[in-house]
């Protein structure tokens, strides 16, 4: 079980979008509610998709755009305190890929917690003191991204790097913010 997979391009305006999950969608941005329509149609929960198409909008073009229905910028998400951290999984994305491959176990599956100690290598690597907590909401987004089950806290390795190349995963996309709140109590940081 064996796939190549490469460091994205950043060459293009789709490899300039941060975000895995953003990338693999490429969601309308036409307004607001194209844009969260198309998050929520591709597995997050319809709430979830239009408080963060929300949020990122009145932080970009403040409330009155938000208000009227701007949709966010995609390529600057970057630039949105509370969403943006500089330790991301796509940054790293070699090394994190060596990591995915080297924990999957003989059914070709990783846990939360093995996302959770490539976050913390990779939060070594950028220096960082105090991780924030949009770096770790990143790291549930990437499990339950990836078809995730809260249960048995397991992911398919090759659909956590599906969802980080900005392909889809072959397993079901529920994120939600029920299901965020459980991934975040699951995953242990100390």
């Amino acid at each position: 079980m064996t796939t190549n997979y490469q460091t994205i391009s950043t060459s293009d305006e789709v490899g300039d979008i941060k975000c895995p999950f953003i990338r693999m969608v490429q969601p309308n941005t036409q307004n607001l509610w194209t844009f969260s329509g198309d998050l929520s149609a591709n597995g997050t929960g319809w709430l979830m998709s239009f408080l963060f198409s929300f949020y990122i909008s009145v932080a970009q073009l403040g409330w009155w755009k938000a208000l009227t229905g701007h949709a966010p910028d995609i390529y600057r998400l970057d630039q949105v305190a509370g969403v943006s951290h500089s330790d991301l999984f796509t940054k790293y994305l070699n090394g994190t890929t060596d990591r995915v491959i080297a924990a999957r176990d003989s059914d070709g599956m990783i846990t939360l917690q093995d996302l959770v100690r490539i976050k913390k290598w990779i939060v070594e690597q950028e220096g960082i003191e105090k991780m924030e907590q949009s770096s770790k909401m990143e790291t549930g987004l990437v499990f339950l991204g990836a078809g995730g089950d809260l249960e048995t806290q397991q992911v398919p390795a090759n659909d956590v790097l599906d969802l980080l190349n900005a392909t889809r995963p072959s397993g079901e996309i529920v994120v939600n913010i029920e299901r965020m709140v459980k991934c975040d109590m699951k995953m242990v940081w100390a």
